[in-house]
């Protein structure tokens, strides 16, 4: 099996510092030689997570497609205690194409687990760019002076 799992990303004009994408408590439970998680970031994807059929031992399903994230494979499989897999795409330059995908409001996935995986789940962080605190000061203190200057008109009045 291979996967696609589309999102909306409903945040327009925010500034993407990070994406963080973790598979929680992962692990190969079974003990083979072909073992690969292909993971890729697709520009447009359906939305949801959409499940596929391919042959065993066939590689990555989603080779040439997407913008390619990197593999992993489980280095003890079972019985060993399953572990936490964390990438950050900082590390691996992929925070601009992360937010030119998102930018139109569909960004996606394609994971390949060439193998017998099974994990907790998969949790996606993007990070935003928060205004510098003197920034927000300014916005305040601007609506503070529009609306005090109402005021004092309407009082004139």
């Amino acid at each position: 099996w291979y996967y696609s799992w589309g999102l909306e990303w409903n945040h327009p004009g925010e500034e993407i510092t990070e994406v963080t994408l973790t598979f929680k408590n992962i692990q190969d439970y079974v003990v083979e030689n072909n073992d690969t998680l292909f993971m890729h970031l697709f520009d447009d994807a359906p939305l949801g997570v959409i499940q596929q059929w391919d042959a065993p031992d066939t590689g990555d399903a989603w080779a040439g497609v997407g913008t390619y994230i990197g593999s992993w494979s489980d280095p003890l499989g079972y019985p060993n205690p399953p572990v936490d897999v964390v990438i950050n795409f900082s590390d691996l330059g992929l925070v601009d194409d992360f937010a030119a995908f998102a930018s139109d409001g569909i960004v996606g996935f394609g994971f390949d687990p060439d193998c017998h995986y099974w994990n907790d789940y998969i949790e996606l962080t993007v990070t935003t760019a928060v205004p510098e605190a003197g920034t927000f000061g300014l916005l305040i203190l601007g609506f503070g002076l529009l609306s005090g200057g109402r005021y004092i008109r309407k009082r004139r009045k």
